[in-house]
C-alpha cells in the first residue's frame, strides 16, 4: 500500500494504523508528483489518498442535505487529479454549505488545486477537487 497524503501526521498514522494490522505499507508520499513516481517505482496493488478531503467532503454533504450515503470517484485526466464526492439527500444543501468547506477549499488551494460544488439533477450535490499533479 502507499499512503499519500500533505500532512506527515496523517501519514504516519495511517501507516501505523495499517502496519498493526498486518498491511504492507511499501511507502509514503507527500504530493501528488511524488505519489505518481512512488507508484510507477513501487507498483502497489493500493493507494490511500487525499483521505482528508474525502472524508470531510462527504461529512459535510451529510451533515447539509441530509445524505446517508456517497460515492467518491478518484481519476487522473492530463495532469489533475481530479476527486468527486457525490451525495443525494432530503433537500437542497444552501449557502451554508460553501461556508462549511472553506477549510477544505484552502487545504486544497495550498496545493493549487481548486474545490467546487455541483448541484446535480435528483436532489444530488457533489464536491469537486482538481489538484495539479505537479503539486
Amino acid at each position: 500500500m502507499l499512503i499519500v497524503d500533505d500532512h506527515d501526521g496523517v501519514r504516519s498514522s495511517a501507516r501505523a494504523l495499517l502496519e498493526a494490522e498486518g498491511f504492507a505499507v511499501v511507502g509514503e508520499a507527500g504530493d501528488a508528483a511524488s505519489a505518481l513516481a512512488a507508484a510507477a517505482r513501487l507498483r502497489p496493488e493500493v493507494v490511500l489518498l487525499e483521505y482528508f478531503l474525502i472524508a470531510e467532503a462527504c461529512g459535510k454533504i451529510a451533515a447539509t442535505t441530509g445524505a446517508n450515503s456517497a460515492s467518491v470517484k478518484v481519476r487522473q485526466e492530463g495532469c489533475q487529479l481530479l476527486v468527486e464526492v457525490t451525495g443525494k439527500g432530503a433537500g437542497e444543501p444552501g449557502p451554508e454549505l460553501e461556508t462549511r468547506i472553506t477549510g477544505l477549499s484552502d487545504r486544497v488551494g495550498a496545493l493549487d488545486g481548486r474545490l467546487r460544488i455541483e448541484q446535480l439533477p435528483g436532489q444530488r450535490i457533489a464536491i469537486c477537487g482538481e489538484i495539479p499533479c505537479g503539486s
